[in-house]
């Protein structure tokens, strides 16, 4: 993502949020100041009402004074005959005019002396209330303090509320005793809150009280309650005589002031809004003007460099802030790559531990003189040198060692070359040398055969003496490659094709050798498919006690037979193996098919002997490997023995030793075989996990014609009796070498004087004639 998009949605997200957090706490306060005043409006409203119905109840009792402080009235009660005094006063009139639903006259004793109801919508007079014709009920209304005292309020009459007064009956002049009470009453009916309505100019409605709302709603005298975001209810609680709950009202308010605080809100919000754009777009054009332009431009300036793979580019400070110090940096740094690259350059064509010309100095100084050579017609030559077992060197001695020897093989080298030569290191082991002036073919051989015999003596590294040998190919311009690639993978083919028939060779480029090298790719390819295709077979040597004749065991050895190419050599495709990493998968079969074979002979025993390569032995899992084929088959380990070679010991002494320790922990047996023709150390030898030492075949060849090669086969015996090992003498073809190897008290051998490698059905017959003998 751009830097312009992601400053753009960070301060975005930065400003929104605020913003957000902003109209949020504006909008939560703003709407509860506005929810308030609206409550408080409604509740004002309510309060008007329920004084409006008080003053209802105080205009009845104004109305009373009338009737209850007349000294008519005062004589009425005291049982005074007065025969026009009810017919005049309390008409149909009087009950109209004052909206009257009841009148009582009573006296002293409680008695009532007059009692109307009357229907104000049938306009007709109707029985009074069971209510006050209860003594108890009357009593209350009729106890006064005082002449001053009078009762008013709410009363449940008949499931309906109505305004009640109460008033002492005194005298015109408001004088005592007081002689009874003038009761009235009206209910407040659906007509009296129409009244109402218009009076207090809102819409008014009346329910029965109810105990569970208003408990729910914390028993306030008024409360509010919101049916949506434009109306509200507000409910009022109007008292009976005794404060008890009389009836609710109720009526419905338009939120007129919390419809204008929503308004204010949503204005608040766009103005934010409004803010927030123009706050980023002035962000944008800031970050754009002081950042994103200044840092394209170094950036176009970077793509420069890396486009010419210059560092010459250097940029005008675009002011004094962290971009123009970015930009005084970038200056210096452009002028120190500038001198690094060119210390950079002359050290990536010298190689860091000889300082001879590497790999990439020598393919250009080729280059230059192939390019001559066009010219001129000069002739050139490529040697391709390699040492012989460097690796081992390296792993028995140390890579200190091995740095030591290779400074001793480029001195060498260099004494028996002219100084028109060009050695070069292309790594490791491996050096090139170019050659030209040379008078013929045969005079490049030659000084490769001189720079061989140079390497080839003994040296001292660490007070030990080092013998080394080099495999050399050489090619020739034009005739082997026109180009300095070709000349140097020829010369590099030659060596590798040398390397094949032994080390120590010097071979020409040959394109044979070429055709040698797809052979082997197609010889691959076969290999591959061996294993599955069941190509492959076994062969087994018997291993021979000559002191009683018998076989102790047997050596596996793996063949192969290919339906087209026929049968190819074990020593054609075992180095092929190992090179590809097959040897894996054939290793494993062979001990698999081995130890079934071994199982259905019966002879328990019978030792069985298979080999191990070095590339083996480096596998990881390879002893948890034999150990599962071990298990799978039922062969008991303690018959097996591996046999491995000296290079296969010493190409990682610490990680085979531990393997093999392993192996031999487990009862398998360890042997080391064509001992005396490897790289190994005596103090190496003494402490590995050995059980078993087999003198190579070259000992046995040369028994009979050299006193020299018998002395040391005597010595290696000698040596394995010594380190307490058991020895097996291998290549056994003459009555002559088994003489001398039991006169040596080397009673196991093996080789074609005893029997060649049998196939499996063979050797069964083999072992089974020998049994008939023994009896």
């Amino acid at each position: 993502m751009k830097l312009r998009k992601k400053m753009f949605l960070q301060f975005s997200i930065l400003l929104v949020v605020c913003l957000s957090l902003l109209l949020l706490f504006v909008k939560q306060t703003l709407l509860s100041s506005y929810l308030r005043i609206d409550e408080a409006h409604a509740k004002q409203t309510m309060t008007g009402v329920l004084y409006a119905i008080d003053d209802e109840i105080k205009n009845i009792s104004t109305n009373l004074l009338n009737y209850s402080a007349w000294d008519d009235t005062y004589q009425f009660v005291q049982g005074h005959d007065a025969p026009d005094y009810l017919e005049s006063n309390y008409t149909v009139t009087t009950f109209e005019t004052n909206r009257l639903d009841l009148l009582l006259l009573i006296d002293e004793q409680g008695n009532i002396r007059y009692g109307q109801g009357f229907d104000q919508q049938q306009k007709a007079a109707r029985p009074v209330p069971d209510y006050f014709r209860q003594p108890d009920q009357v009593r209350k209304l009729t106890q006064f303090a005082d002449v001053n005292d009078v009762h008013q309020g709410l009363l449940q009459i008949d499931g309906q509320p109505m305004m009640v007064v109460a008033q002492p009956i005194l005298t015109s002049e408001r004088q005592g005793p007081i002689r009874g009470a003038l009761i009235a009453g009206r209910f407040v009916s659906p007509a009296e809150v129409k009244r109402l309505s218009l009076r207090t100019q809102e819409q008014l409605s009346i329910r029965p009280a109810d105990r569970q709302m208003h408990l729910a709603a914390g028993h306030p005298d008024v409360w509010v309650e919101h049916l949506s975001g434009s109306e509200s209810r507000v409910y009022g609680i109007v008292h009976d005589w005794d404060g008890g709950l009389c009836f609710f009202v109720s009526l419905d308010q338009e939120r007129l002031v919390y419809q204008q605080g929503l308004k204010t809100v949503l204005y608040f919000s766009l103005y934010l809004a409004a803010i927030a754009i123009f706050a980023i777009a002035g962000a944008v054009f800031a970050s754009e003007r002081l950042v994103i332009s200044r840092l394209k431009h170094l950036v176009d300036n970077i793509r420069w460099i890396s486009r010419n793979q210059s560092f010459s580019a250097r940029m005008e400070p675009s002011g004094r802030d962290e971009i123009g110090e970015l930009e005084a940096e970038f200056n210096l740094m452009m002028s120190s790559l500038q001198q690094s690259q060119q210390a950079i350059r002359e050290a990536a064509l010298l190689d860091p531990l000889t300082q001879l010309p590497n790999r990439v100095a020598f393919a250009e100084r080729l280059a230059e003189a192939i390019e001559r050579a066009k010219l001129t017609g000069e002739s050139l030559a490529v040697l391709f040198v390699d040492l012989d077992h460097f690796k081992q060197i390296n792993d028995t001695w140390g890579h200190e060692a091995g740095d030591r020897l290779l400074l001793t093989i480029v001195e060498r080298m260099q004494g028996a070359l002219s100084t028109e030569a060009l050695i070069s290191r292309m790594g490791g082991d491996e050096f090139t040398v170019l050659i030209t002036g040379f008078a013929s073919n045969q005079s490049v051989h030659d000084l490769a055969a001189r720079v061989g015999a140079e390497l080839s003596r003994p040296l001292f590294i660490a007070d030990r003496e080092l013998k080394v040998t080099a495999s050399i190919g050489y090619s020739f311009y034009p005739h082997d490659g026109s180009d300095a690639e070709s000349l140097i993978k020829n010369a590099d083919l030659a060596m590798f094709t040398g390397k094949g028939q032994g080390r120590n060779e010097i071979l020409p480029y040959r394109d044979e050798m070429r055709q040698m090298i797809e052979k082997q790719e197609k010889l691959t390819m076969y290999l591959r498919s061996a294993v599955e295709q069941e190509e492959l077979f076994l062969q087994y040597q018997p291993i021979v006690d000559i002191s009683t004749g018998g076989t102790v065991g047997v050596e596996a050895l793996v063949r192969w037979q290919h339906p087209v190419i026929g049968r190819v050599s074990p020593l054609e495709f075992i180095p092929l193996a190992e090179k590809t990493g097959l040897i894996h998968n054939i290793g494993n079969w062979v001990l698999r098919r081995s130890c079934e074979e071994m199982l259905l002979l019966g002879r328990s025993d019978l030792q069985l002997s298979i080999n191990a390569s070095a590339v083996q032995l480096e596998q990881t899992g390879f002893v948890d490997g034999v150990m599962d084929i071990l298990q799978e088959t039922g062969f008991d380990p303690r018959r097996l023995k591996i046999e491995i070679t000296e290079s296969a010991l010493m190409s990682d002494i610490h990680g085979v030793t531990d393997k093999l320790q392993q192996l031999r922990n487990a009862g398998i047996e360890i042997s080391l075989d064509d001992f005396g023709t490897g790289y190994s150390s005596l103090h190496y030898l003494k402490k590995f996990p050995l059980d078993t030492l087999k003198v190579d075949k070259s000992f046995m060849d040369e028994i009979a014609r050299a006193e020299g090669d018998s002395t040391i086969a005597k010595a290696i015996i000698d040596l394995g009796r010594n380190l307490g090992l058991t020895v097996i003498a291998e290549g056994v073809e003459t009555a002559e070498q088994v003489a001398f190897l039991r006169e040596q008290a080397c009673y196991f051998v093996q080789g074609y004087y005893f029997s060649k490698p049998l196939d499996f059905p063979v050797l069964a017959a083999f072992l089974e004639t020998q049994q008939l003998r023994a009896t």
